[in-house]
């Protein structure tokens, strides 16, 4: 069987086969993590508690093209995530086109994960770049003000089910490799706390978009 497919199974092997060491399918590995790959999340803040933003999980690749990647995002209970869709890495990656494969599931109260093949047969890859966009989540802010909710990359598996995901991307060769990851946090706020506008202006507050001066009265 050619490297590239092995390469291409094993990536589907990440998020399918139940809680076994994912980096024993791959023909080579490395285990440290690599900075030349990183996952982070974008954030903003600080947000009111029960505002609902976007949050999205990147991957910068200056190491490398990729053939594939598996993600998983866990929660902490500060926040949750209402709904997730993939972004415009595993939309676009495979010549302009979809992946040949994409599975992201959402598990309420707990995270997400992703699994992606962008070509069976090798023909693309995803390309050298910063903030790939590879999950969009619409994030939903539960804890009280003076807290922080933490989106964080896991190695995990998630109530009623029975997969095992580990963060990897996968280069051309075949290698799985342990990203750097950088993990997204949130503080939540009163609207109150928000900055205080110039003198004699009052701050009219949005308090359904992350407190922000919506006008500036006199």
């Amino acid at each position: 069987m050619p490297r590239r497919m092995l390469a291409a199974i094993s990536v589907l092997a990440v998020v399918t086969v139940a809680t076994v060491a994912p980096l024993a399918l791959f023909p080579g590995s490395a285990t440290a993590q690599d900075p030349d790959y990183i996952y982070h999340i974008d954030t903003s803040g600080p947000v009111n508690s029960g505002s609902i933003l976007t949050t999205r999980a990147l991957i910068d690749n200056p190491g490398g093209m990729l053939i594939g990647w598996s993600i998983a995002i866990c929660l902490d209970g500060n926040a949750d995530f209402l709904e997730v869709t993939d972004g415009t890495a595993p939309m676009t990656g495979n010549g302009g086109g979809p992946a040949d494969f994409v599975q992201t599931d959402l598990f309420p109260g707990f995270g997400v994960r992703q699994g992606v093949v962008i070509n069976f047969v090798g023909l693309n890859d995803l390309p050298i770049a910063e903030d790939h966009e590879a999950i969009t989540m619409q994030t939903e802010l539960l804890g009280p003000p003076g807290t922080t909710a933490v989106l964080s990359f896991c190695p995990a598996g998630y109530p009623f089910d029975s997969s095992f995901t580990e963060n990897l991307v996968v280069d051309p060769a075949g290698i799985a490799i342990f990203p750097t990851v950088l993990d997204g946090s949130i503080s939540i706020i009163e609207c109150t706390e928000t900055p205080a506008p110039p003198t004699n202006f009052t701050c009219v507050i949005d308090t359904g978009n992350n407190c922000p001066c919506q006008a500036l009265l006199e």
